[in-house]
């Protein structure tokens, strides 16, 4: 007799690992049908639009809350085959929400700023941005919990927790460039060079317009002029690069020194 309900047991445990198994690739299965034909539906109507829409920021969120709502589903119905009485747990759900609220406060923050990202629209998928002002990249994802942007000097890809999001400014589609030149260089003779730097830096493919702003500023060695680049979206870096190679050939031309900084050493004997 044993034996027989041993036998019982073991046919019920293996009923319930099957079940599970099928639970869970039925719902993999449901979950990638679903998120293909939200993709396919965009491109159908034409709705993948240019990067920097809307469109594209709100179907990345929506394909992210259904991973995160059938993996829920997923293993609640797991539960319940295994015999775990899923409504006590639900019905606990007050006095473990303290708990895991506590253990998962960071999470729950991403979510919130994440969800706020999006309904307030700061920045949107395919926006060039720069993280801590030195680093420019596109936005490539806003999910609920991290935001991913390919950084432009070398393609790689930063992932920024939401709650972090302060680090992250919507790029300008301008910088300002300065141009160090001598004192001893006359100041009509400065701005004639300076002024064809700028006509030399117009003609560079990621450049919109290029002007001459002025002196900026008198420094220790050296005299500032302040010109404004105008650069074509995510090319603030070829733009920048451009610029400092004409800058120098310039110079190089004219017989301009470009002043720097020198370290005199005395050895006292």
């Amino acid at each position: 007799m044993t034996e027989f309900f041993s036998q019982i047991k073991a046919q019920l445990s293996t009923n319930a690992l099957i079940s599970s198994i099928a639970v869970i690739v039925i719902n993999i299965i449901i979950y990638t049908i679903i998120s293909r034909a939200i993709r396919n539906k965009r491109k159908k109507h034409d709705l993948k639009l240019a990067v920097g829409s809307k469109s594209s920021t709100y179907i990345n969120l929506i394909v992210s809350v259904l991973r995160y709502v059938m993996t829920i589903l997923t293993v609640l119905i797991v539960l319940e085959i295994n015999n775990v009485d899923v409504s006590t747990i639900l019905a606990s759900v007050g006095v473990i929400s303290v708990i895991v609220g506590l253990a998962l406060q960071d999470a729950l923050k991403d979510i919130i700023r994440g969800t706020t990202l999006i309904g307030d629209g700061y920045f949107q998928v395919g926006d060039y941005v720069t993280i801590d002002s030195e680093t420019e990249g596109r936005v490539v994802v806003i999910g609920l919990k991290t935001t991913r942007i390919m950084n432009a000097a070398d393609g790689s890809i930063i992932s920024i927790a939401n709650r972090n999001i302060e680090k992250v400014k919507v790029a300008g589609d301008h910088f300002l460039y300065n141009i160090p030149l001598p004192y001893e260089l006359k100041v009509d003779r400065a701005e004639s060079l300076v002024n064809e730097i700028v006509e030399q830096i117009k003609a560079e493919d990621s450049v919109r317009d290029c002007k001459y702003l002025g002196v900026q500023e008198l420094g220790e060695s050296n005299v500032l002029y302040r010109i404004r680049i105008d650069q074509n979206q995510g090319k603030k870096i070829v733009a920048k690069r451009a610029a400092n190679k004409i800058v120098l050939k310039t110079c190089e031309r004219h017989r301009v020194s470009i002043p720097y900084r020198q370290l005199d050493i005395h050895n006292i004997k």
